[in-house]
């Protein structure tokens, strides 16, 4: 599996490579998730707003 992630200003962008008889699960850190699979996988999420004294971490799994 390829994966190839981006940040762009407010966005997160994913761009994946599924093998031939796979699935993946995407989940981006606005909670939205993807199945994806196989062959080419490609979206965009807004990445969360947070204030200054939010102490919280979001992460993307792929």
């Amino acid at each position: 599996m390829r994966v190839h992630w981006q940040l762009d200003g407010d966005e997160l962008r994913i761009d994946a490579d599924i093998p031939a008889d796979t699935s993946a699960r995407i989940v981006f850190p606005d909670g939205s998730q993807h199945t994806a699979g196989p062959g080419r996988f490609r979206a965009g999420s807004a990445l969360l707003q947070t204030s200054t004294t939010d102490t919280r971490h979001s992460a993307a799994r792929v």
